[in-house]
């Protein structure tokens, strides 16, 4: 959630809290945030990812999803991906024998996630918090958590 979206979009309840990662090649000489200078970040242009990347002072090379931002970093044509610690861990699940790396940056904060509405759809972003609370409450949120990405990212 950025200001910027809640004026256009209403949200559910937050359910996933995580940090944000630098995903580089293997020996590549980007470790920190302030690496990021000069560097081509392959992100999605209006993400909060790519809005940090070029405050950094990289140069952002535009892709439509994390699976396109990692494979323009595995192919030379980018230097780093911007994104959370749980999409990193997802991808790196499927994809273990993978020549990228993820290096946990806490220069943005904790990244946080929560279903995005269209404005007008108030009541059906109360109703999927109400039920996000039961799945809290009764331990499946955390379950998933686990299961998805090998540790509890639900808790703020």
């Amino acid at each position: 959630m950025t200001p910027e979206r809640q004026k256009a979009y209403t949200f559910g309840r937050e359910y996933l809290f995580t940090k944000s990662v630098l995903i580089t090649k293997k020996g590549s000489d980007i470790k920190t945030y302030a690496d990021l200078k000069g560097k081509r970040a392959a992100e999605t242009t209006s993400s909060n990812f790519s809005q940090a990347a070029k405050k950094a002072g990289a140069q952002i090379v535009a892709a439509p999803g994390f699976a396109e931002q990692l494979e323009l970093v595995a192919n030379g044509k980018a230097d780093v991906v911007l994104n959370s610690q749980d999409s990193w861990t997802a991808y790196k699940k499927v994809h273990p024998e993978t020549n990228l790396q993820a290096t946990v940056t806490n220069a943005l904060g904790q990244t946080t996630a929560a279903p995005m509405l269209n404005k007008h759809n108030k009541q059906l972003a109360k109703k999927i918090s109400q039920a996000q609370r039961k799945l809290e409450k009764d331990g499946t949120m955390k379950q998933l958590s686990e299961k998805y990405f090998g540790a509890d990212l639900t808790k703020k």
